[in-house]
């Protein structure tokens, strides 16, 4: 084909979607009209899926599938039904989730069709952006239509890797969370934009860009992003210390999660965090109860709680005890180093084992008389850098009391090590010993 010819089918491309004649206003509406062409087809077809998973009784994908329905706009009463109770049955306890999705070929076939709808839609419009600019109008209706694209292509992967978290949540002793279909769309914009600029740090974002938006700003003060498709970021968390701390907030419901694959910079960019909320009366935690009983007979408590001064005080750990596939050396010995951690750390974390992290959930506690053991598995003490809340060398969140242990060589594979950790909280003695056992691969 000769460059005219291309041109000519690029220009027939554009007039089929922005329309070959009238205002800009006249253009816009007929985007949008185009786009809410592609989610007549879409939608329908998430609220189907919601319903077979929600009659297989898989939380996280019955929940997924229809709350990201809702989200887009579907007035489908089963969806928002289905969303609802999968919410309920989890934050209180009843089910715990964590089972991942085994065969996604389902979830695929059915959605594959708006996957590439969408796509064809962005990438004409990124084309005219990029040759003459969009006006507010059309790039509004530009990034609605990477959401979508994005979520129709992703849908299993969003949905196995959310159920990734609640297995590690689950081990930890936490409760499950639930992706967020409010904040989690939008920060599939701040990803996009990383991936399509290069920009990750977002110190002085390009506002100019058509790949821009509002979503930065939340992107850059409250989440967590991993330069790796989402696929992998669970395990990857499993072998860093600062990047996995949302993941061992107990009070939690809500998982933000966002990614965009193949930008013309930066290939996969994950966007993350796991807010610790406030407790709320109208659903109960396991360690709060209603005058002495449970919710439900089924009740399952998951927090590891230690008294202090009349209190009680829940704390994490990770790795958790008796955990059968723990990662053996720091960021898998092959990620790189995860920031921001002190130059003065950095040869040291290369070499590094699987950090070692307790938490405890309270902010007016004071920590002190730390002493901590890694043995491996005859016994002989394996050497440690130890780092508390609040180190400068390493960016743990301040208010927490925390400890972590840095292996200063990486731990021997299919091996079990045993930890004991001992430390007063407010003048009250805490001591814990657990084991964990490194993968063989």
């Amino acid at each position: 084909m000769n460059d005219a010819a291309s041109k000519a089918l690029v220009a027939l491309g554009m007039s089929l979607i922005l329309g070959s004649s009238g205002s800009a206003q006249d253009s816009d509406e007929r985007l949008a009209g185009r786009l809410q062409k592609l989610d007549e087809k879409f939608l329908p077809a998430l609220v189907e899926l919601a319903k077979k998973y929600d009659q297989a009784r898989d939380a996280e994908a019955a929940h997924w599938l229809a709350s990201c329905a809702v989200a887009l706009g579907s007035k489908d009463a089963d969806a928002l039904k289905i969303k609802s109770a999968w919410e309920l049955d989890l934050f209180v306890g009843k089910v715990r989730g964590g089972e991942v999705l085994k065969d996604a070929n389902p979830i695929d076939t059915a959605l594959r069709g708006s996957a590439h709808e969408y796509k064809k839609f962005v990438d004409t419009l990124v084309l005219e952006a990029r040759r003459k600019g969009l006006g507010e109008g059309a790039k509004g209706v530009l990034h609605d239509a990477v959401v979508r694209q994005e979520l129709a292509r992703g849908a299993a992967d969003y949905i196995q890797v959310v159920q990734q978290v609640n297995s590690l949540r689950r081990g930890m002793g936490l409760r499950a969370v639930l992706w967020d279909a409010d904040r989690s769309p939008r920060l599939i914009l701040a990803a996009w934009y990383t991936g399509e600029t290069g920009d990750w740090e977002y110190r002085e974002p390009q506002k100019e860009s058509v790949f821009y938006s509002a979503a930065i700003d939340v992107a850059k003060e409250q989440t967590t992003r991993v330069f790796r498709l989402m696929s992998v970021v669970p395990d990857i968390l499993r072998s860093v210390a600062l990047g996995r701390q949302e993941l061992l907030n107990p009070n939690a419901r809500r998982l933000w999660l966002a990614h965009w694959g193949g930008g013309k910079l930066i290939e996969g960019v994950t966007i993350y965090a796991v807010p610790q909320l406030p407790y709320r009366e109208d659903i109960p935690t396991p360690s709060q109860r209603y005058q002495g009983g449970t919710v439900s007979k089924d009740w399952v408590d998951t927090e590891h709680v230690f008294e202090v001064g009349g209190r009680k005080v829940p704390y994490v750990r990770y790795p958790y005890p008796d955990e059968a596939d723990a990662p053996w050396a720091f960021a898998h010995g092959r990620e790189g180093l995860e920031a921001p951690w002190a130059k003065s750390e950095h040869a040291y974390l290369e070499k590094a084992g699987i950090p070692i992290m307790l938490r405890f959930f309270a902010e007016d506690l004071n920590l002190s008389e730390v002493e901590s053991t890694l043995s491996d598995p005859s016994g002989k003490r394996c050497p440690c850098r130890v780092y508390l809340n609040g180190d400068k060398r390493a960016a743990l969140d301040s208010k927490r009391p925390t400890i972590l242990l840095v292996p200063a060589e990486q731990l021997r594979r299919a091996s079990t090590y045993s930890i004991q950790i001992k430390c007063k909280l407010n003048g009250v003695q805490f001591d814990q010993s657990w084991s964990f056992t490194t993968r063989a691969k």
